[in-house]
């Protein structure tokens, strides 16, 4: 929207005035909700109710720089408004200069390794239009940059549409249970600390006292004293098209054009529903296992006789640990242990060892039992703890990489075979070798159809008490979430692939299945070796 008077420059009655009301009293705020909503303009609004400040100092970020200019874009809309309060711009960057001194800049953040850009640098607003298009770490670096000599409190402010990306846990408490925002959560302020890149959220103070002491207090050790840093803030306020009724009567038939959308982006672009996703790349359903009600799931008592069924669980191996350069690293997942009847159906069955967990975290008291961020050998050691845990009726469906990955795979399998039990006698560990697709286009999507296929035909049940709570949530919001593209730091397929590998496995075992054959005696050598340090 082109302005033509100053007198009609500032948030709308509503929900956008809502959210200018919170500015100052929150260290990180988010707008989010249906497209037409007006907020990439309202962002552009924020600069100017500190243009006075001769030290504020504001960047404005879209993922690519194309994105910064055009029709209806961040400098379009600066330029309309900045115009009126005497700034001055120039190109390349983007700056705008208010009279006073205090500046506005306009940058992209198109690579990976962008923020470096900005390392020592200082901001009073940090503002990422599209906030989900940006990585995680992307973001928390940019936060580490707000310090400035400006006369308010610096803070960060993200616009985004719904979507399936690292943002959505961060709103989520905002949301009802179908995914529409809850109005009477709208602009509430929750505080929050970032430990270790994971947002921990907490309703008061007094909770990060009792659960996160370890997060508000900072060592000087210098002095040997300790300083208190309280938990930030945090707000999300969403809106609609609705919420812009300037911009309808500018355009009248916009609202048109979201109603006949489809309804999963009707229901996301019109109503603002995050839960809403297209039907083509939901490959999986909840319950399709489960039933509607939970009517589906399984008693541990009605678990058939693993001495009539075929047995397997596989692991999808990963090998590194956490770093600072490397913060969101694949986890090693192990699928849920399936069970193939007689009959042709299936049973998901967990039964993890607790071993199989990363440390216990002061910002994560309740980790995943299934899945690790462990380098190769103390990964191996889960692995055959595993094994060894299941018994030697459930085979182990290990993936075979190519290159340096194919050397890693027979010292895994060696761990294997030459495995011993408590009593320090052999242990009997069968490995199956994954022969799921490769190196083909949409593999991920190939290699999962089949167990989809198979849970949508009823022919799959899961025994939902032989899980812990924390880790069936994860393992049904990670199937739920999977579409096919790449994982990131915010969305896994680790536990897609593992169960891939596994079910298509147990399919084959009744076929010629490649077990490891030569690759067995290959191990075994390879044990044998190790055994005797000669490795």
């Amino acid at each position: 929207m082109a302005f033509t008077r100053i007198e009609d420059i500032g948030p709308q009655p509503g929900k956008q005035q809502q959210a200018f009301d919170l500015l100052g009293k929150v260290d990180f705020m988010i707008w989010g909700g249906s497209r037409y909503c007006g907020k990439s303009l309202l962002t552009s609004m924020v600069s100017a109710a500190y243009q006075e400040d001769p030290n504020f100092r504001a960047i404005y970020f879209r993922r690519n720089n194309d994105q910064l200019i055009g029709g209806g874009s961040l400098y379009e809309h600066c330029n309309s408004i900045y115009k009126f309060c005497g700034a001055k711009s120039r190109k390349n960057p983007i700056t705008f200069t208010f009279p006073s001194g205090s500046t506005v800049e306009l940058r992209h953040m198109a690579h990976d390794d962008s923020h470096e850009a900005h390392r020592g640098k200082s901001y009073s607003l940090v503002v990422f239009d599209e906030i989900d298009q940006f990585d995680q770490a992307q973001v928390e670096f940019l936060m580490t940059c707000l310090r400035s000599d400006a006369k308010m409190n610096s803070f960060c402010l993200g616009t985004c549409n719904p979507s399936q990306s690292w943002v959505k846990p961060i709103i989520e408490w905002y949301l009802d249970d179908d995914g529409y925002p809850r109005e009477d959560r709208c602009g509430a302020i929750r505080y929050f600390v970032v430990k270790d890149g994971e947002f921990i959220f907490g309703d008061s103070i007094e909770y990060f006292e009792e659960n996160h002491a370890d997060s508000l207090y900072v060592v000087d050790k210098e002095r040997g004293i300790e300083v208190y840093t309280p938990p930030k803030t945090f707000s999300f306020v969403f809106f609609t098209a609705f919420d812009n009724p300037a911009g309808l009567k500018a355009n009248p038939r916009y609202l048109s054009e979201l109603n006949n959308k489809p309804e999963w982006q009707r229901k996301a672009e019109l109503y603002g529903n995050w839960n809403s996703v297209p039907q083509a790349s939901q490959f999986w359903k909840r319950e399709w296992v489960r039933g509607v009600s939970g009517e589906r799931v399984k008693k541990v008592l009605e678990i058939p006789d693993e001495n009539v069924c075929t047995v397997m669980r596989g692991v999808d191996k990963a090998h590194t640990e956490p770093s600072e350069s490397y913060k969101f690293p694949d986890y090693t997942a192990w699928s849920p242990k399936i069970l193939r009847t007689a009959e042709g159906f299936f049973w998901l069955v967990g039964n993890y060892h607790r071993d199989l967990v990363d440390p216990v975290r002061k910002n994560d008291p309740n980790p995943v039992i299934c899945r690790v961020r462990k380098n190769a050998g103390e990964r191996d050691a889960l692995i055959v703890k595993q094994a060894l845990y299941d018994g030697p009726r459930c085979k182990v469906v290990l993936a075979r990489d190519k290159g340096a990955g194919a050397q890693d795979y027979l010292y895994t399998v060696a761990k294997l075979t030459s495995a011993t039990d408590e009593f320090g006698r052999p242990a009997r560990i069968d490995v199956v070798r994954d022969m799921t697709a490769s190196n083909q286009i949409d593999k991920k999507t190939k290699d999962f159809q089949p167990f989809c296929n198979a849970c949508q035909q009823g022919l799959v049940y899961i025994v939902e008490d032989t899980f812990d709570k924390k880790t069936l949530e994860v393992l049904y919001k990670e199937l739920e979430r999977f579409d096919g593209t790449d994982s990131n730091a915010s969305r896994h397929d680790d536990l897609v692939d593992a169960i891939s590998m596994t079910f298509n496995a147990i399919c084959a075992a009744g076929k010629p299945y490649r077990t490891l054959g030569s690759h067995q005696i290959e191990a075994k050598s390879l044990a044998h070796d190790i055994l005797t340090q000669k490795v």
